[in-house]
């Protein structure tokens, strides 16, 4: 039996539980289930060969990781061994409003003020 706080009520309901489980157990390897449903489904592509993984995968990864709606504008894929082992996996989109680009890298933004176009 579990007993929360009146303050931490929130943490009873199924949809607060998911939320949290969906964020934070997003790459582990083993499942983990809420009522009978696996909620980790999200799988670490850097530790995949790229022959492995279609362009589709990509992109389901990409709007994922950066809740993002719009196609990567560009995407890496690399893994090196020597002298340590690195992989990653990195995707790029440009979001245009107005007069500022922003360019988004999981998670990491850039942004410059562009001069008026004409």
């Amino acid at each position: 039996m579990l007993e929360l706080k009146d303050e931490c009520a929130e943490f009873s309901q199924e949809s607060r539980v998911k939320e949290i489980l969906e964020r934070y157990s997003a790459f582990v390897s083993f499942p983990i289930n809420l009522n009978g449903k696996r909620v980790n489904t999200v799988q670490a592509l850097w530790l995949r060969g790229k022959s492995e993984i279609k362009e589709e995968e990509y992109t389901d990864f990409y709007k994922f990781q950066a809740h993002a709606f719009d196609e990567p504008l560009l995407r890496l894929h690399f893994s090196a061994d020597a002298p340590i082992a690195e992989r990653t996996s990195e995707s790029t989109t440009t979001m245009r409003t107005n007069d500022v680009e922003s360019t988004s890298t999981n998670g990491a933004i850039d942004s410059s003020v562009n001069p008026a176009r004409t």
